[in-house]
């Protein structure tokens, strides 16, 4: 690479600002490489021609490639195939610290301003990719939580838990849903803020009935917040006999919040981000700790699921759980204005039956389709 330049840290792979309106790509002057053949729901890149899945595609538009075709691959050239990736990813990969450069907006090796591609890096971005500029250091949340994996630890959290008129909840594993494993239930305090991380790969179905956490994750009295209840609730009613009750789907908000226009589900992330509770330094270092934990456990990035059944937990996927719930009392106060809260149980009751009490575990492209 010229100049020997390395940004600081590891990289965030493949983030997509902000999700575009039908067709993609409204605020990216870049057009997809896949044209009208684009299959990614929330791809960034401009279809100036629009796109078939969108059903917006301009009659002899096309341009592109056409979508990539998953078909097994011959050993021969997989070589060949993994550098090119390596490269892609390279070029696709998002820096934080570099966010608000002009030129290239975090993609410092994808940058496509004629002095930048010649030299294959942005050069206006180095400083701030570098870590010169401002920071995203990632919080060690970690020392404040606390690994409940133990019988005796699971009762004493729970009867504190019990005495709260709201948790904030999420939950960690393996395929979550009724077919996979449960391997982390993280609680968070509404009073204190302080976070449970039940272990649910060591203590297993005790915790729920001896260590009293089903009749915590049952009890009415407590109010459960939730950023997409769907295949949390599957896990633990079929794998636990777990029926969440009282429980605030914090996805509804947000998804009422935005225009209806929008006919897709957001993930907790950009929920977060626009928001607006808290600040764009401490955004970026949730992306950062929301990244590194990703490059521990997702296949795409290098890692494997099984990693949440590790023991001791790594720091870093401590302070993945913990990112999950530690926003989630205020994203509530913030739009909790949107949804009647009667209304907001109503439809979070409605979306966990749907899931929980359907013949087989509703997955795949569906899943990410606006139901609310």
């Amino acid at each position: 690479m010229p100049g020997g330049f390395v940004p600081r840290g590891p990289p965030v792979p493949a983030y997509h600002p902000p999700a575009p309106a039908p067709g993609g790509g409204a605020g990216n002057k870049r057009a997809c490489r896949f044209g009208q053949g684009c299959t990614r729901q929330d791809c960034y890149f401009a279809h100036p021609e629009g796109r078939t899945i969108d059903g917006s595609a301009k009659p002899g538009g096309g341009g592109g490639r056409s979508a990539p075709q998953y078909r097994p691959m011959q050993p021969h050239y997989q070589p060949i195939q993994q550098a090119m990736s390596a490269l892609q990813i390279k070029k696709e990969t998002w820096y934080a610290n570099a966010r608000n450069c002009t030129c290239c907006k975090g993609f410092v090796y994808g940058c496509t301003t004629p002095a930048c591609a010649a030299q294959e890096e942005c050069t206006c971005s180095k400083p701030l990719a570098a870590g010169e500029g401002e920071a995203a250091e990632a919080p060690v949340w970690a020392e404040g939580a606390v690994v409940v994996d133990t019988l005796d630890a699971c009762k004493e959290a729970c009867a504190a838990l019990a005495k709260e008129a709201a948790v904030a909840m999420d939950i960690e594993g393996v395929d979550l849903n009724r077919n996979g494993k449960v391997c982390v239930i993280q609680i968070a305090a509404s009073k204190d803020g302080k976070v449970y991380l039940f272990d649910i790969s060591t203590l297993g179905k005790g915790a729920m009935e001896e260590g009293g956490l089903k009749a915590l994750l049952e009890n009415a009295a407590v109010e459960k917040l939730l950023y997409d209840c769907r295949a949390d609730s599957d896990a633990l009613f079929h794998i636990y006999g777990v029926e969440l009750e009282n429980i605030a789907d914090i996805q509804v908000l947000y998804t009422r919040w935005l225009s209806n226009d929008d006919k897709f589900l957001h993930g907790l992330q950009k929920a977060l981000s626009e928001s607006g509770i808290i600040s764009e330094a401490d955004l970026a270092a949730v992306e950062k700790v929301k990244a590194t934990g990703k490059q521990l456990f997702a296949p795409e990035k290098g890692g494997s699921y099984d990693v949440w059944e590790k023991r001791p937990l790594h720091e870093s996927l401590v302070n993945y759980c913990v990112a999950d719930v530690k926003y989630l009392f205020e994203m509530k106060a913030k739009w909790g204005s949107v949804v009647a809260d009667d209304e907001l149980k109503k439809i979070s009751q409605e979306r966990m039956d749907k899931t929980t009490k359907a013949e087989a575990v509703l997955n795949g492209p569906q899943m990410a389709m606006r139901d609310i």
